[in-house]
């Protein structure tokens, strides 16, 4: 063998050579042909001096107020009103490019901050694209889109917390007296105010809290048994149904539940409060987030473990944070409708109308505080007024759902009979949906004049003479409060109404349109979340998680891997890089923005 390399040293020299060159030179042929680009390098790179990991405080005890480093290099410079630039492409922080930057306009980079006019994900925030490889638009083109010149991608969460300026009063006393001293700043207005409602766009910021401990860096460190239920179309064109499976996922290290904190090490849970205060360790195997509230708005777990007499029992954690309480909570009475991790507001009346359990027959009325009843005692299921419509079920009509308005009297009829595009005699009505989770954002309450319901019709002949239920359309709608059908956009499946905002998806990708029928999001995704509290995620097709605000803003970029849904103002993120990072919604005006 070393007499073979000996003798042929030279030669295999040479062939190492021609194929280290021969591959440089497909490399970059490659490149130029756009199979490949380096923009993943980017991708973890342009937040991370922004939500780097929270650092371990030296204070006593927790700290909730926000990390002070980084959206702007000079901290001073915000302080004093004067906007810093970024040194890399001479533009301002707010994104446009200053006059005296003296780069050539192909070397600038160009971003948005908006999805409105994003239509290929390439063109995302984090990508950092040049007028070179863009398409070839030129600056002008660009701008018209919403595009601007920068150095760094743009985000408002992670603000410096800057308490307010002191007010300095014009001065009263006579010529040659001293003037008063500025006046001193209460306590409470120098801490950032929460907002454990909705995001409002250009009123509400997300700042990153630290903590006395530090965050989890994995994304996951076990799995657990979790079940699915998926909605199946029989072959026999029968009844819909529900099917359930168990299957086992990653536990997220850090999950937010209705303002709790829970925090996986791989042998505990821990629960902290969502001001940071650590309260105490769960046994996850004995209490779970049941996903659902009491009529105090406390969150609700259930106690697997044990089989109480009578079905479920629920639990609220005490104020101490120590022990759990048995909680006197009606799921048939008290029932929202879905089960989510939804805000305090959701499924609450917007009227003084309430509803009220007969403890005999277990059907439900509707009475005015300090009136009297409103409605009889007629209904099976009974959910929430908002915007003078409440959407009830009775024994009739298969269960059917229909809406009532304050008087008690049915607003539109949902029980028609009539003779289909086949000539076929049909019955159609609206029914409740299958599932309970998310999933089914939009069912039974009205927002900005529009509900999500799900419309069944089926064969008259097989339901009056056979009693065989035999589907012939099955598919959900947004419905106007007059019972007039919204027309969505051609082609499209409703996946979530919340907020105003309308989740649609097309060939497997995804997109939001308002109310009005405006995109916010163009169709260009491959995963989204409705809104909740106004916020929502937008997945990209190479697994880049966002979020954005009910305008289409971009709040959090597209860089992270996960980003939670808003639980009572706070938000989880996380990214390979960098670990997790929790958030919260903050009053603009309060953190110095």
């Amino acid at each position: 063998m070393k007499y073979f390399f000996q003798k042929f040293k030279k030669q295999l020299l040479r062939l190492l050579a021609a194929v280290l060159v021969f591959g440089a030179a497909m490399l970059v042929l490659l490149y130029f042909l756009g199979y490949y680009d380096f923009s993943f390098l980017d991708r973890y790179k342009v937040l991370g001096e922004i939500f780097d990991d929270a650092p371990i405080t030296s204070q006593n005890g927790p700290s909730a107020f926000f990390d002070p480093s980084g959206l702007f290099d000079d901290e001073e410079s915000l302080i004093s009103g004067d906007e810093p630039t970024d040194s890399l492409s001479g533009t301002s922080a707010s994104g446009r490019p200053e006059a005296s930057s003296g780069l050539p306009e192909d070397y600038l980079y160009y971003e948005t901050k908006s999805v409105k006019s994003v239509y290929t994900d390439d063109r995302l925030p984090d990508k950092l694209l040049t007028n070179s490889k863009n398409g070839g638009d030129t600056v002008a083109e660009l701008e018209e889109d919403g595009y601007y010149a920068s150095g760094i991608s743009y985000s408002e969460a992670g603000l410096n917390f800057v308490p307010p300026s002191p007010v300095i009063p014009e001065p009263e006393s006579a010529e040659g007296e001293e003037t008063p001293e500025p006046a001193e700043i209460p306590e409470e207005d120098l801490i950032p105010k929460v907002v454990t409602g909705t995001f409002v766009p250009g009123e509400t910021v997300l700042g990153k809290m630290t903590f006395s401990f530090k965050l989890p860096e994995e994304f996951s460190y076990r799995k657990r048994q979790v079940v699915k239920e998926t909605v199946t179309s029989p072959d026999d064109d029968g009844e819909w149904f529900v099917t359930e499976t168990k299957e086992r996922e990653q536990r997220p290290a850090v999950e937010l539940y209705m303002g709790y904190i829970l925090l996986d090490n791989k042998l505990n849970l821990s629960m902290i409060a969502s001001d940071a205060t650590p309260l105490s360790i769960v046994d996850d195997k004995v209490y779970s987030p049941a996903y659902v509230r009491d009529r105090y708005d406390r969150p609700l777990f259930v106690r697997d473990s044990v089989a109480e007499e009578g079905g479920t029992v629920y639990f609220y954690l005490d104020t101490d944070g120590q022990n759990f309480i048995a909680a006197d909570y009606d799921p048939v009475e008290e029932d929202r409708g879905l089960k989510f991790d939804y805000p305090a507001s959701y499924g609450k009346s917007d009227t003084g109308i309430t509803t009220d359990k007969n403890g005999v027959t277990g059907r439900f009325a509707y009475v005015m505080r300090g009136v009297g009843m409103v409605t009889g005692y007629d209904y099976t299921n009974a959910y929430a007024f908002t915007e003078n419509r409440a959407a009830v079920t009775t024994a009739k009509n298969r269960g059917g759902l229909f809406f009532i308005d304050e008087n008690g009297n049915r607003v539109f009829d949902t029980w028609k009979y009539y003779f289909n595009e086949h000539g076929r005699d049909v019955y159609e009505n609206l029914v409740l949906p299958l599932t309970d989770g998310i999933e089914n954002i939009g069912f039974f309450y009205f927002d900005h004049g529009l509900t999500r319901v799900r419309r069944q019709v089926i064969d008259a002949y097989n339901w009056a003479y056979v009693r065989r239920v035999r589907t012939m359309k099955d598919e959900q709608i947004l419905i106007r409060t007059d019972g007039t059908e919204y027309e969505l956009p051609a082609g499209y499946t409703l996946e979530g109404y919340s907020d105003g905002m309308i989740l649609l998806s097309k060939d497997g990708r995804y997109g939001f349109i308002d109310y009005t029928g405006e995109w916010i999001a163009q169709p260009i995704y491959t995963a989204a979340t409705p809104f909740v509290c106004g916020l929502a995620t937008l997945t990209t097709e190479d697994g880049r998680v966002g979020m954005i605000d009910t305008e289409g803003n971009i709040v959090l970029q597209f860089t992270y891997d996960y980003i939670s849904q808003v639980s009572d103002g706070l938000i989880a993120a996380f990214r390979e890089e960098n670990g997790w990072t929790i958030l919260k919604m903050m009053e603009k005006d309060s953190v110095g923005a």
